[in-house]
């Protein structure tokens, strides 16, 4: 609601509840959100935490980039 957040990652397994609040939640607003092809525990881990997220919201503009170039394939 802030306009900090740039991009919304989804894990995989997370609920259809989850996922269709997120979805809805950054059409919205204008947020990129991308559903991964990985579950809770691997997020977190990724993220080092020892927690399990179910989704990530990114605040920081250049991280989200580089994530979407990602994403995108565009790794050059």
């Amino acid at each position: 609601q802030k306009g900090k957040v740039r991009l919304i990652l989804v894990s995989g397994n997370a609920s259809d509840g989850t996922k269709k609040k997120m979805l809805h939640k950054c059409e919205f607003y204008g947020i990129r959100h991308e559903e991964l092809a990985i579950d809770t525990d691997e997020l977190g881990r990724l993220l080092g935490k020892t927690y399990t997220p179910a989704v990530v919201g990114i605040t920081d503009e250049n991280f989200s980039r580089a994530i979407i170039k990602i994403i995108d394939g565009d790794n050059a």
